[in-house]
């Protein structure tokens, strides 16, 4: 249960309340194509995890004008009944024909849609897999400009804020893992996907360079005695399990590990199982 606590004066910026610089590039993904989202932690907005994307899937990112970017999120609803609905709206420049596109193929389709800053590693996160968001466009050419204007709504109301994620955005890639040996390395990845197995063998896993703070997934490949991932009786690395319960890889089922340094020592703590 969330426990009150003071929300003092942002100190780390002098005029907390000043605008904060976009980045201009709006990620995009179609809801169909999740696997797997970054859990919400207890206190339901800071989502932890890595995005899963089905095979073959990936995201689109839209350079649209920073300034003219104008996430928002609003309330609906009478009392014992406040809901929230998230929406963005951006401003694409220009008329070129990919642009157009992306409108003519994207109207009604599921999306949610993510937009980072130029003051810190915190990314936004608008809509979610049940409460998506719809494109729903317009376009102007007059003697001041020429621009689509894209607005992301949503249309089935949520109890969710908009999720803030330090993450990496999806890029589809996933790492192939050759045997039991598991070799966790930014140049690796994130995401993991394991092999069949017939003996229940134990994944043994290293770490290279990862750092506190980051996450990452392992997707089961199942088999007739699939892999099992448990904390492994030899190494520097501590695999941290929910009521110490093992991790069994069978196929399509995943784990996400949040990565704690503490000298010598790399704990892998499991954030959220499916």
């Amino acid at each position: 249960m969330y426990q009150f606590i003071d929300v003092p004066k942002d100190s780390s910026r002098k005029s907390p309340g000043a605008p904060i610089a976009k980045d201009p590039n709006l990620t995009l993904i179609r809801t169909k194509d999740i696997v797997s989202m970054p859990a919400r932690n207890s206190k339901g907005v800071k989502m932890e995890g890595n995005f899963v994307l089905a095979d073959g899937a990936q995201v689109a990112q839209i350079y649209v004008t920073p300034s003219k970017m104008n996430p928002t999120f609003d309330n609906e609803g009478d009392e014992d009944a406040i809901s929230v609905l998230h929406n963005i709206e951006a401003m694409a420049p220009g008329d070129s024909l990919e642009l157009n596109e992306f409108v003519q193929n994207n109207v009604s389709e599921n999306v949610i849609a993510i937009y980072g800053n130029c003051l810190n590693p915190i990314k936004k996160v608008y809509g979610t897999p049940c409460a998506p968001l719809q494109l729903k466009p317009s376009f102007k050419a007059d003697n001041d400009s020429t621009e689509h204007t894209l607005t992301f709504e949503q249309f089935q109301k949520t109890e969710l804020l908009p999720g803030h994620y330090e993450g990496d955005l999806p890029d589809g890639l996933i790492a192939i893992v050759a045997d039991e040996n598991l070799t966790l390395s930014k140049a690796n990845g994130f995401i993991y996907q394991l092999l069949e197995d017939t003996a229940g063998t134990e994944i043994v896993p290293s770490v290279t360079d990862l750092e506190t703070g980051d996450f990452v997934t392992l997707k089961g490949g199942g088999g007739s005695d699939p892999l099992v991932l448990a904390n492994p009786s030899t190494g520097n690395v501590v695999v941290v399990l929910k009521d110490d319960v093992s991790w069994i890889a069978e196929e399509n089922a995943m784990i996400d590990l949040e990565v704690v340094q503490a000298d010598a020592t790399t704990y892998l703590i499991e954030r959220k199982r499916s």
